[in-house]
């Protein structure tokens, strides 16, 4: 337990929050796919959720990074998010957020948009607070705290460039 929070900082895994829609007519377009907004609005929930599991806080949106649509969401399909903690620093975490979309007559699931959001922790003062160490044991997880890592890098270097502007 920290001191200061009474919360357990100890080093813990990211565990994958899966939350499961269907698309109505009203999430769609005048082509019958899902707007992309309300595709991102679902993921950004869904990568809350994972960092506010992870980390047993409030956690809010500071940065989105690569959200690559690659297959339409038709009106009817079912869609599954999948979103995990994959870097951890401070107080701030990326998630990636994977959105699978399945034809329920077919059963054919596909991957439609992926994305990454930086999630920062914050205590009841509105502060950003400090989130336990994750723990990264597999070559899969190596893998993916190494894309976090680009993307911290990438942030980083942007708020600097502006710093200097």
């Amino acid at each position: 337990m920290s001191e200061t929070t009474g919360r357990d900082l100890s080093p813990r895994r990211s565990e994958p929050v899966i939350m499961t829609e269907i698309v109505f007519p009203q999430d769609t377009n005048h082509y019958g796919t899902m707007f992309g907004g309300n595709a991102y609005a679902m993921m950004d929930k869904a990568a809350f959720l994972a960092a506010n599991r992870f980390s047993g806080t409030m956690a809010v949106t500071a940065a989105t990074e690569r959200i690559e649509f690659t297959t339409p969401i038709k009106h009817g399909m079912i869609i599954d998010i999948v979103a995990r903690v994959i870097h951890a620093g401070r107080t701030s975490m990326i998630v990636e957020a994977e959105l699978f979309c399945q034809d329920p007559l077919t059963g054919d699931r596909q991957l439609a948009t992926n994305g990454y959001f930086t999630m920062v922790s914050i205590g009841a003062d509105g502060k950003p607070v400090q989130i336990p160490e994750l723990i990264v044991e597999t070559d899969d997880e190596r893998a993916k705290w190494a894309i976090g890592e680009e993307i911290r890098q990438a942030a980083s270097a942007r708020r600097s460039r502006r710093n200097e502007a």
